[in-house]
This record gives structure tokens, C-alpha cells and sequence, in this order.
């Protein structure tokens, strides 16, 4: 293993293959954030034909979902794993930092340490304006993805959801255009 500080269960190779989905977060109106199943599933089919491995990841509280999850949309044969709970902080950072090609995420804290350490990130904002909670990039290796529906931003300014739940912002977002806004921030980063 090239990366001793992964553990087997992920074999990484020096070819930078990996794209992370990080669609999990804990912070209030975090489930109004999140891509539906069936977006996760089509965008890492998407990425799986592109020829990536894609790597979900969340806290260890994540880690049963994400596994019943990939479980019930994928095959052992694919090319879909998570790591919600297996890294320390060290190793995460080191993984993010060393082996994946690009992240995709909605607001969470590992779409702040991808920024940080200049990982191509292609971000989703649904129930949180983008220019609320980051800085413009200068460095062309963020793209943001904001439908800009006319009930958003509502989390954080309002106890009252005017969508009741039913997140169109998330919703309506479609998984090829995260995947052509991705292939098109890693082929421009490369």
C-alpha cells in the first residue's frame, strides 16, 4: 500500500482515481442539505463509467447508512466504498490531502478541509446561499452548484421551513450536471 496511514480496506494506487462524496453533515437542517438516494446513486454511476472509484464519507454515526446504502446500489464488483468512521482526523486529512482526485459536498466540514488544502471541490448549496458560509475562489479549483430557488436560503434565518421539508434546492439538482461541472474542474486542475 503506497498510503500507510490508509487502512487495506481501501486500496489506493498513485493514479489519484479516488472522488470523494461527502453528502452527509450533522449540523442543524443538515438532512435539508443532502442529495436524495437515487442523485447519489446516478452521480457515482456517472463517476464509476468516467472511470473513478468514488469514496463516500461522513462521521461514524454515518457509516450504517452509507453501508446500507452502497449495498443496496451497488455490486461487490463496483467501485463504491465509504470511510465514515474508519480514519482518525490525521488519516482523513492525509487521504484528503494525498489520494482522492476532486470532492464533491454539500456544507459540511469536510468540503471546508477539502478548500483548505486546495482539493478540487465542486460544491452543492441548496438551503444556504454559498456567499453565506465561503470566499469567492480565485484559484479556479471550486465550482458551486446553487439553484438559487426563491425560498433559499431559509436554514439558519428561519425556524420555519417554507419548503416544509420537501427540499426542492437539493432536489432539483441533477446528477450529470455534477458530474460535468466535476469532470470539468479535474481536467482543468490536472
Amino acid at each position: 500500500n503506497i498510503f500507510p496511514f490508509i487502512p487495506p480496506y481501501i486500496h489506493m494506487s498513485s493514479t489519484r482515481d479516488v472522488v470523494v462524496i461527502n453528502n452527509t453533515c450533522s449540523e442543524l437542517g443538515g438532512h435539508l442539505r443532502k442529495l436524495t438516494d437515487a442523485q447519489l446513486s446516478s452521480l457515482c454511476m456517472q463517476l464509476m463509467q468516467s472511470g473513478y472509484r468514488v469514496v463516500l464519507t461522513g462521521a461514524p454515526s454515518d457509516a450504517g447508512a452509507l453501508e446500507l446504502f452502497i449495498q443496496t446500489h451497488f455490486t461487490a464488483s463496483d467501485r463504491v466504498s465509504h470511510i465514515a468512521g474508519k480514519l482518525n482526523f490525521e488519516e482523513y486529512y492525509r487521504f484528503l490531502s494525498n489520494s482522492c482526485t476532486a470532492m464533491v459536498s454539500i456544507d459540511s466540514a469536510p468540503l471546508h478541509m477539502a478548500l483548505m488544502l486546495g482539493v478540487p471541490v465542486v460544491s452543492l448549496w441548496g438551503p444556504i446561499n454559498p456567499v453565506q458560509r465561503i470566499q469567492p475562489d480565485r484559484t479556479k479549483r471550486h465550482l458551486t452548484y446553487y439553484l438559487a430557488k426563491s425560498c433559499s436560503p431559509c436554514i439558519h434565518l428561519t425556524e420555519h421551513i417554507p419548503c416544509n421539508g420537501n427540499n426542492h434546492c437539493m432536489k432539483d439538482m441533477y446528477s450529470t450536471t455534477i458530474a460535468s461541472m466535476l469532470d470539468k474542474l479535474i481536467h482543468e486542475n490536472i
